[in-house]
């Protein structure tokens, strides 16, 4: 599948409104700490420019620009990006996120 697909299959059933932003993110994949750039965000989930292993279904630990850090599954792995999806709450994620996630619902 390629990115393009993943793109139209992901808006299909989207259940929250995406943001592009561009802002530093580390990630905890299996107790190695990595950092990548997070290319839009959501209550949902979040899309990730990565360079290191990372697999569909593992669970890590995402921190945005020293927020406090969630819990994430990662959905689909395509073309150096991957998408993640919230363990949390919607409502926490924005409470966490405030400045990020303005306006998404």
């Amino acid at each position: 599948m390629t990115f393009d697909d993943m793109k139209k299959a992901s808006k299909a059933v989207r259940k929250h409104k995406r943001r592009a932003v561009k802002l530093n993110a580390s990630v905890d994949v299996n107790g190695k700490l990595f950092s990548f750039t997070a290319y839009d965000v959501s209550l949902g989930g979040v899309r990730l420019k990565v360079d290191a292993p990372i697999f569909e279904n593992e669970n890590v630990s995402i921190n945005f620009e020293d927020n406090l850090q969630h819990i994430a599954k990662v959905v689909w792995v395509s073309a150096g990006y991957v998408g993640l999806n919230f363990n949390d709450r919607p409502q926490k994620i924005k409470e966490h996120l405030s400045g990020i996630t303005t306006n998404l619902s």
